[in-house]
């Protein structure tokens, strides 16, 4: 484990600064004051992580402000069958160079692989490339975790392949929590590695109100939880509603 990881309890997600969202009626478009908006929010109520899809865009914003910066990374590797035949660590590292190249601006990074990857090289039975990647990413200094869509089956194995953390769903609907939500909470249980909470809201399918009493009773099993938000006003209500949970 790279001995400088210090993951912020609270961090800002961004995909409704990439326009994103699973819920069609809520997805925004926000400008570039309207996210400077929600990061000032941010600053203000003690919010200094961010969990960021890595874009040069991004980059360019993030580098305005001192967040602790979490780097998901790879999306873009498309992982089939012919391709994980004879994947290798000089691969992955090539192909998430750029992405590497816009995190690097910024002062507080960690790097984390993103599931569509790293669940593929699970599968594939390539953990072992996934070590090499890890370990060339911590040995220059950067603390480098992994994302899983299936982390009631991938948190052990990404344990052993040597992660700094896990990002993983987290939420009372299961979602993307596969292959179920009793088994990830059983899976997260048995882990020792610094467990990132995203989709705590469900992708937006869910309210506060339900949230809440999940992450009390589960809160044991993270240390770190990430939410989108779309105003400076999203900001104030849902970390102030989850700043007790965690205090």
């Amino acid at each position: 484990m790279s001995p400088d990881l210090h993951i912020p309890t609270f961090n800002v997600g961004t995909n409704p600064f990439i326009g994103y969202s699973y819920v069609s009626q809520k997805k925004v478009i926000l400008s570039d004051a309207e996210k400077r908006a929600i990061l000032d929010a941010c600053d203000s109520v003690g919010v200094c992580g961010a969990v960021l899809q890595t874009t040069p865009d991004l980059g360019a914003l993030f580098s305005c402000y001192d967040f602790i910066v979490t780097g998901v990374i790879g999306a873009d590797i498309r992982p089939t069958g012919e391709f994980m035949k004879s994947v290798s660590a000089t691969e992955i590292l090539s192909a998430i160079q750029q992405e590497l190249t816009v995190l690097h601006q910024l002062s507080h990074v960690r790097v984390c692989l993103h599931g569509i990857i790293s669940d593929a090289l699970i599968r594939s039975g390539n953990l072992h490339v996934m070590t090499e990647v890890l370990k060339v990413l911590q040995d220059a200094g950067t603390p480098a975790g992994a994302a899983t869509h299936f982390p009631g089956e991938t948190a052990q194995p990404l344990q052993a392949a040597g992660v700094d953390f896990c990002l993983c769903g987290f939420n009372p609907l299961g979602f993307m929590m596969k292959p179920s939500l009793e088994a990830t909470l059983k899976a997260l249980a048995a882990v020792d590695v610094p467990v990132i909470a995203k989709k705590v809201m469900a992708g937006g399918w869910l309210t506060l109100d339900r949230v809440v009493p999940f992450l009390r009773e589960h809160k044991h099993l993270i240390d770190s939880c990430v939410i989108g938000v779309t105003t400076p006003e999203e900001v104030e209500t849902s970390f102030g509603t989850l700043k007790p949970v965690f205090t």
